[in-house]
């Protein structure tokens, strides 16, 4: 359906996710009702800001009209930190120490405040990638794309939430809904994905039988699904 700013509410909301080669964008109505979809491919490593500007424009539905406009940055260069500990000028030193390819001369150091858990979401994306989206969509609100596998109330005692991509896992631990461990794994084979999801409940010492995993994401293979579903006791599929 396309959605042009003639048929469109400022009660509506547009959200974008920019990855590294590309952009999924989506428009809801104030019943969160799905009213447009676009995906796009664009190489935002290879252009300049003017190039990336003109790309977001042509690409984008600048022209929609929408109250509430937010931008989600799919990146692995994140990390979180306790928010009582450290104070603003830590944080370039806390993400480089994680992540040493990340430097303010070339990136955009980005905070995500998870007040519930009393912590701080690091990360980055280039600086050409912001000041381009920024420039685009002034009044945007932009978070790393996992803040709302943050904002949940699980029932379970543990609790995995595991995030899908293109060969990549993101795993949010929780244990009584307090936040325990957040990280990205990369993986090629359905053992290696099972592999990760297994060390880490070990890791944390999360016992099986109480520990609900949600998968949702990208798709996945009928033979990673079959394998999950045989090693982990409690596991949804939100594909």
């Amino acid at each position: 359906m396309q959605v042009t700013g003639n048929n469109i509410s400022n009660a509506y909301k547009m959200s974008i996710r920019i990855f590294s080669d590309g952009f999924s964008l989506y428009i809801t109505d104030d019943t969160n009702s799905l009213l447009s979809t676009k995906h796009g491919k664009i190489n935002f490593a290879q252009l300049s800001v003017n190039e990336l500007k003109e790309a977001l424009r042509s690409e984008l539905e600048v022209e929609t009209v929408c109250g509430i406009i937010e931008i989600s940055i799919e990146t692995d260069c994140f990390t979180l930190i306790p928010d009582s500990l450290f104070s603003a000028e830590d944080y370039a030193a806390l993400l480089q120490f994680q992540h040493p390819t990340f430097s303010l001369s070339s990136d955009k150091l980005l905070t995500d405040e998870l007040l519930i858990h009393k912590a701080i979401l690091l990360y980055s994306c280039s600086n050409r990638l912001y000041e381009a989206v920024m420039s685009v969509y002034n009044e945007a609100s932009v978070r790393h794309h996992l803040v709302p596998y943050f904002k949940v109330d699980y029932k379970d005692e543990y609790q995995l939430q595991v995030v899908n991509r293109q060969g990549k896992l993101d795993i949010v631990a929780f244990k009584n809904n307090s936040v325990q461990l957040a990280n990205t794994y990369e993986y090629s084979t359905d053992e290696d994905f099972l592999y990760h999801l297994t060390h880490v409940r070990e890791q944390l010492q999360f016992a099986d039988a109480s520990c609900s995993v949600i998968l949702s994401g990208e798709a996945i293979t009928m033979s990673l699904e079959l394998l999950l579903s045989k090693h982990i006791r409690k596991i949804q599929f939100q594909l």
